[in-house]
């Protein structure tokens, strides 16, 4: 058995070795980060994704406004041809310091929902929406376990500059703590994304925190559920020695959405940009969370990292062999059984703490 993988990096050698010792869900076979692990479909995916990128025009290469454009396409596109999509509303909402912000809500059948999702998409920042993105998988979730889900239109870089985006994620999760009984029936809250959305949910938790909201145990948000996240705007080792390699996203991906996001004067190691340092005592006031990596993905060390340094607040790790960027959501191994197997760990997730919250109420 190997403790994550070896990290020499001084800042998360303490937290690493704490890992070691109080928590058994960082023990991990070293046969996980075996290339021979790797499935064949997985394998055969990501090959089909390479070659097929590889005679394309990478998206760091476009103006930011055409690559936007772009992902909303394929976006439109995929949601199109789904064989079933679900009821969508959208809703703009006015916040109490003035201005608003613009949500997509799906609802379950129930008539009072067992929680509240709050879902904070991905898109590097730059793009991505709250609208069509994610209708599918989000409707399901609603469907499945009975979530009132609740997507955040945030602002977008490069004309949103940090922290625009994380304001709006912040009084988006404000208003569902202050309304989430009455709009849909229920206290219970949950909070989760994507990629640079994961990144987001991590910082909003962190900014609550820091204003005096009590989390996890001590609610509103029980867990977090944290998928193939950025945590280390720095960039950690796997991002660094992923090169250009055209699965999804790779190094140059990694440094043009952190430049289009943030002001140059911005130090990338900042605790206010990058949730990887923040201090013991702020992750200690997080929720639970579970976070979602596959070992081909360049954000690997992000999440591993992350994940021992959440372990004072609670943390799980599910790291799925040759899984890419966008497992188990959009890319090669959106609906490969690989990419299932991780959407049903987190649904899983999900499910036993909305059962937890309801057996405290």
């Amino acid at each position: 058995m190997a403790l994550l993988r070896a990290c020499a990096a001084a800042p998360f050698a303490a937290a690493l070795r704490h890992a070691r010792a109080a928590s058994s869900h960082f023990l991990l076979p070293p046969s996980l980060f075996a290339p021979a692990t790797v499935d064949p479909e997985t394998a055969a995916a990501s090959a089909a994704a390479v070659a097929a990128s590889s005679a394309a025009v990478q998206s760091y290469e476009l103006p930011p406004a055409v690559a936007r454009a772009n992902r909303l396409r394929q976006i439109m596109e995929e949601y199109h041809a789904a064989p079933a999509k679900p009821e969508r509303h959208d809703r703009r909402v006015s916040l109490a310091g003035g201005g608003h912000v613009d949500l997509s809500i799906f609802r379950p059948a129930l008539r009072d929902a067992r929680g509240c999702y709050l879902h904070l998409h991905g898109g590097g920042w730059y793009s991505g929406s709250a609208r069509f993105q994610n209708d599918v998988r989000l409707g399901a979730m609603a469907h499945s376990l009975g979530l009132a889900v609740v997507s955040v239109d945030y602002r977008l870089a490069p004309e949103a500059k940090w922290p625009l985006p994380l304001d709006d994620c912040v009084a988006a999760a404000r208003w569902l703590i202050d309304n989430s009984r009455a709009e849909f029936g229920s206290s219970t809250l949950l909070i989760g994304g994507e990629s640079s959305g994961a990144h987001l949910c991590a910082m909003t938790l962190l900014r609550l925190a820091s204003e005096g909201v009590q989390l996890g145990g001590g609610r509103p948000f029980a867990a977090a559920n944290l998928v193939y996240g950025i945590y280390d705007l720095s960039g950690t080792p796997s991002v660094q020695h992923y090169g250009a390699r055209p699965l999804i996203f790779n190094l140059p991906d990694f440094e043009r959405c952190c430049e289009l996001l943030l002001p140059p004067e911005t130090s990338r190691r900042s605790p206010d940009v990058s949730p990887l340092y923040a201090s013991p005592a702020a992750l200690r006031a997080m929720p639970p969370a579970l976070f979602t990596i596959g070992t081909d993905d360049p954000l690997l060390d992000d999440s591993m990292f992350m994940a021992a340094r959440w372990a004072v607040a609670g943390s799980e790790l599910a790291v799925y062999p040759g899984g890419a960027h966008g497992i188990g959501h959009f890319g090669p191994h959106a609906n490969t059984a690989l990419g299932l197997k991780a959407q049903a760990r987190i649904l899983s997730f999900l499910q036993g703490h909305i059962q937890s919250s309801e057996q405290r109420i």
